[in-house]
């Protein structure tokens, strides 16, 4: 009866040691939503679109560096964290044509180069969108490690939605010829060179501190994603 007790109470006490373990591993593993990159898109979305008609008042685009750092001075104010992180990823970015990543894992590295690698492959924008949608469905049902599995969605979000900002404002690239209000053939003229440019920001944006934990979505976080990509534009405005 004593052993049978003992037993028991050591199997009870082993049960309790992996419940416990269980929910530590829970709490700092969160599962990780969709909703938060649904939120992060629409957030990115609203800041370029805020970026751009900055431009549009002073008459300027992205070649002009300063113009883009004044314009989102005014977005997020200029003693802002949001400022603050936009003004660091945009000089990182612009400084080093995007390739600030040497804080990446080896699965980060690997995925967003294996993403940008295959814009050779599409001879549109909306081709290559529908990677991107593919990617991210494939990544989001993937069982990775948490940080790695919300670094490649952010970064994948972030892209496709600075790719869209390209295409609906092409008149803020001086590099862009347009005849009757519309620019012809951008894609394969300066359009892909662009989007590579601008998949080197964005890898760039999220490297760091982003590049190793998971992190809220707003706040520094957008302001940062928004640096880097506007820096990308930047280079891309003058170089493409």
């Amino acid at each position: 009866m004593k052993n049978l007790f003992k037993n028991s109470l050591l199997l009870l006490t082993g049960l309790l040691i992996v419940t416990s373990c269980t929910e530590e591993a829970t709490l700092t593993q969160p599962e990780l939503s969709l909703a938060r990159y649904e939120q992060l898109s629409k957030t990115l979305e609203n800041d370029f679109n805020q970026v751009a008609s900055q431009l549009r008042d002073r008459n300027s685009n992205f070649s002009d560096k300063g113009s883009v750092v004044n314009a989102a001075e005014i977005l997020y104010g200029k003693e802002s964290d949001g400022f603050s992180a936009f003004l660091n990823s945009f000089n990182n970015v612009s400084s080093s044509n995007g390739r600030v990543n040497n804080e990446l894992t080896t699965f980060q590295q690997q995925s967003v180069e294996g993403i940008i690698s295959a814009l050779s492959d599409y001879s549109s924008l909306s081709e290559f969108q529908l990677f991107l949608d593919e990617r991210f469905e494939y990544f989001s049902n993937q069982t990775l490690d948490t940080n790695d599995k919300d670094f490649i969605l952010m970064y994948i979000v972030s892209y496709k939605v600075s790719l869209d900002f390209v295409a609906n404002n092409l008149d803020l690239f001086s590099s862009a010829s347009s005849e009757n209000g519309r620019v012809q053939g951008w894609w394969s003229s300066w359009g892909k060179c662009a989007a590579g440019i601008v998949g080197g920001a964005g890898l760039g944006a999220l490297g760091g501190a982003a590049a190793g934990s998971v992190i809220p979505l707003l706040g520094t976080v957008a302001g940062g994603i928004v640096g880097g990509i506007s820096g990308g534009l930047s280079g891309a405005a003058a170089a493409c």
